[in-house]
């Protein structure tokens, strides 16, 4: 048999964490890869070496922020 997934909440501030990581997400994306054609994997792992390269979209720093706003029911 199979578990449920967990249901994790997020206060208001974890919305705004994951939203704003998005939004840089996205923009660095269209800025990297263009609006032109659909973007492919490849596409997507250059953008995020990229972005990790720049320090843009450092897990280290966003994710302790948003695991505080988070509660995960069982």
């Amino acid at each position: 048999m199979t578990r449920p997934a967990p249901v994790i909440w997020g206060s208001a501030r974890a919305h705004e964490i994951l939203g704003a990581a998005e939004t840089l997400i996205e923009e660095r994306l269209r800025k990297i890869v263009g609006t032109s054609r659909p973007w492919t994997p490849d596409d997507y792992d250059r953008a995020t070496r990229q972005l990790h390269e720049e320090g843009l979209f450092d897990t280290a720093t966003i994710v302790p922020k948003l695991l505080r706003e988070l509660t995960i029911i069982k």
